[in-house]
């Protein structure tokens, strides 16, 4: 063998070796990647939930369950072309299957046909449906896994501030939805009612003008976007009426509900809202009130308040056919805005007086939005805080007799409103004062504009707006009243303490402008734009002429009032001179008496000294001696 022939063997021997080595190597790993993939294959995901042996036994013994829901509610579920399943509740219903290790399945058809095929047991439960529902068709619920709020889409066109403007209304709603149904219910005699088999439906009927607008879902804003709905947008929000959506199961699988139950706890709140965010924007409350858990629970229970509605403008003004208006009628929108409470208006001609006996026997409406609070009435009424008010006034004819206050009715007759406070005020203070009982503010204003009443007296803001609108334009506020303002709050049947505080605090959360504008909207002064030139030239014809009257009098008064003035001054001059020369010639007088006086005074202190003197001699007569004494008696006068 030569060593060219040797070398060549121990190579062929060599690459032999390597290439067995080699090859079982490349066996070996690929028996093993092999076994993985089937011990892969062979095992079933593990649950990260804790379930009991029975729990498992019985997913075992039921391993096709079939859940429907329908297509009707995209984003929650979305049926692609090819007929598989995307959105939002497909997204939970996969993490739930990961959690629980099951592989639970959907089936899509419309609401009647799933509501049908769940209650004859073809699908085994509905995905999402509202617990209210899921209870009348007689099935079990799981726990809420699905926050929905009702949404109330509207043309742009189209004011809708409060569920109140249902009223009028053509109204489209998907036929069979539990929660549309619901809020519709109060408002129904006043809407027409269109049925829709989805919420596309729905939303194109308001799009082409076929209905005002559409009770839908929060969810069902995706719909806008998705199919460019311009026109229509997502107006009202019913966020006190969240809905927790549940499953619906069959109720002879009750061990499904306990699984179940068990794969929706495990998830928190954030991977809850984590699945939603990815498909629809979460609707967020501004404002909300802050509620006890009493206060929710019983706005949970979705009670229908009925208000007495009776005509008392502008705080209450009913026309036929029109909705209510007025300032109390705003609150109403504001309150039933931030608390989702439905109100129910209950127009009535019922007096008030009626009204009052019908609460005390639990016959009444739930609540009227204006009254007095009085401790006799808190036996069967429950008050909110005050939120309204306005003085209280004494109206009289203009013809008639003034008076400076309410004492000035004494002996006249007084027109007041049967049951109002102010009737119990005057018995109670005033009982001299006569009193003629009415039904309401406007019977006792005509009274008193048709004379059969002195006098009337009652709230300046209702009593003026009945004599604008009536046109009593010979009635006057006479007179203040000793009561003050006539303060109103809302009176509620007082076994729902819950309605009163909850009013209390969407009271509070009313703003100052809110209130302005509501005040603005039905107490503001109104006007007409624009100048009738006629009328400014007649009326500065009759300026100017009186101005250039006033002007004519002003100066001949201002002549006239000279003169006077000028002949004053002569008289007061020609009078001093006159009081100077008196003057002077009573100082000549005193002067020339002065001197008499001292000339006078010598002579006659002589003569009496000597007449004293012959009067004591002793040979004088009698006759002499009385003469001397005339003498002296007469010089002595002289000296005094």
């Amino acid at each position: 063998m030569t060593v060219e022939h040797g070398m060549e063997y121990w190579y062929d021997k060599s690459m032999h070796k390597s290439l067995t080595i080699a090859f079982l190597a490349v066996s070996i790993f690929i028996s093993g990647l092999s076994a993985d993939l089937v011990r892969a294959q062979s095992s079933a995901p593990e649950p990260m939930v804790t379930l009991t042996p029975e729990e498992k036994a019985w997913l075992k013994a039921h391993p096709d369950i079939q859940l429907g829901y329908t297509g009707d509610f995209e984003p929650n579920v979305i049926i692609n072309p090819d007929g598989t399943h995307r959105g939002l509740l497909v997204d939970f219903l996969d993490e739930l299957n990961k959690r629980l290790g099951t592989s639970i399945t959907l089936r899509t058809d419309s609401v009647p046909k799933i509501f049908e095929k769940a209650t004859t047991k073809q699908v085994d439960g509905i995905l999402a449906l509202h617990p209210e529902k899921a209870d009348k068709l007689g099935l079990l619920k799981t726990r809420g896994h699905l926050a929905v709020y009702p949404t109330v889409f509207v043309h742009r066109n189209v004011s809708f501030e409060h569920p109140a403007d249902f009223a009028g209304k053509k109204v489209a709603i998907i036929d069979g939805v539990h929660f549309s149904q619901e809020i519709i219910r109060p408002y129904q005699d006043q809407t027409t009612v269109l049925l829709a088999k989805d919420a596309m439906e729905g939303i194109r009927k308001v799009e082409q003008g076929e209905a005002d607008l559409f009770i839908g879902a929060s969810v069902h804003s995706y719909l806008l976007t998705k199919y460019q709905f311009f026109g229509i947008s997502p107006k009202y929000v019913f966020f006190e009426y969240k809905v927790w959506q549940r499953m619906a199961i069959r109720p002879d699988w009750p061990e499904l509900v306990s699984v179940l139950n068990k794969g929706i706890s495990s998830f928190t709140e954030n991977e809850i809202d984590a699945i939603v965010a990815k498909w629809i924007q979460l609707p967020q409350q501004k404002g909300a009130l802050e509620l006890t858990t009493g206060e929710r629970t019983w706005l949970d229970k979705k009670h229908t308040v009925r208000v007495r509605i009776a005509d008392w403008p502008p705080y209450l003004i009913v026309s036929d056919g029109q909705p209510p208006q007025g300032i109390v009628i705003e609150y109403l929108k504001l309150i039933g805005k931030r608390t989702g409470i439905s109100f129910k208006h209950e127009v009535t001609g019922e007096s008030f007086a009626d009204f009052l006996k019908s609460m005390k026997q639990r016959q009444g409406p739930d609540m009227t939005a204006v009254i007095v609070p009085a401790p006799e009435r808190e036996q069967y009424l429950s008050f909110s805080e005050t939120y309204i008010a306005s003085p209280y006034v004494i109206f009289m004819r203009e013809q008639d007799n003034p008076i400076l206050d309410i004492s000035g009715l004494t002996g006249k007759t007084l027109a007041v409103p049967r049951s109002f406070v102010v009737q119990q005020q005057l018995d109670r203070n005033y009982p001299e004062i006569s009193q003629a009982l009415y039904d309401s503010d406007e019977a006792a204003l005509q009274a008193v504009a048709t004379g059969q009443a002195d006098a009337y007296i009652g709230n300046l803001t209702v009593a003026s707006h009945i004599i604008h609108g009536r046109g009593f334009s010979h009635l006057r506020v006479a007179a203040a009243s000793p009561f003050g303002d006539q303060a109103l709050s809302m009176g509620n049947r007082n076994d729902w303490p819950e309605l009163t505080s909850i009013i209390d605090k969407a009271l509070a959360s009313i703003t100052e402008e809110e209130k302005t504008a509501i005040r603005n909207k039905y107490l503001a002064i109104k006007f007409e734009q624009g100048i009738n030139k006629v009328k400014v030239l007649k009326w500065a014809l009759i300026i100017g002429g009186a101005a250039a009257v006033i002007i004519f009098l002003f100066m001949f008064w201002n002549t006239r009032l000279s003169k006077e003035i000028s002949k004053r001054k002569q008289t007061e001059e020609d009078l001093k001179q006159a009081r100077d020369t008196a003057e002077a010639a009573n100082q000549a007088k005193s002067l020339f008496l002065a001197n008499m006086s001292h000339e006078l005074r010598t002579p006659l202190n002589a003569i009496l000294g000597f007449s004293g003197l012959l009067a004591r001699g002793e040979n004088i007569a009698p006759d002499q001696q009385e003469k001397l004494t005339i003498i002296n008696r007469s010089g002595q006068h002289l000296l005094s």
